[in-house]
């Protein structure tokens, strides 16, 4: 079973990163037993009026469908807002999984956290 330490320290950092923009940096293995808090942080988000969601797995070594799931929620609740979702990742495994699923056409995902960012501050300045 998860402790509840273990499960806020898969959620490294979640913090505004522009006007409507906003970083959720995970860390460890994902599956059920800490959805729950990844899913409490992009509502958080949202709620604050984020269209676009920076969702980092840079330091994430497994992802189930739990992860999937979530990203597919947050991608359904930005749409109507013309919102995205750009994820990080340089894993393998986890990009094999995307391309499998499909998820590599829904979502940008980028190698590094920075490029992602210079996206976001791209889109921003124009």
């Amino acid at each position: 079973m998860v402790s509840m330490a273990s499960r806020a320290e898969f959620v490294r950092e979640a913090r505004p990163i522009g006007e409507h923009a906003y970083l959720i940096s995970l860390a460890g293995d994902f599956d059920l037993h800490v959805g729950p808090e990844f899913e409490r942080r992009v509502l958080e988000a949202l709620g604050r009026g984020a269209s676009e969601l920076l969702i980092d797995l840079s330091e994430v070594s497994f992802i189930d469908s739990t992860t999937i799931g979530i990203l597919m929620r947050t991608r359904k609740r930005l749409a109507p807002v013309g919102g995205r979702v750009l994820v990080v990742t340089s894993d393998r495994n986890i990009l094999r999984l995307f391309e499998i699923t499909a998820l590599d056409r829904m979502f940008e995902i980028y190698a590094r956290r920075g490029d992602a960012l210079e996206e976001i501050d791209g889109d921003a300045s124009q």
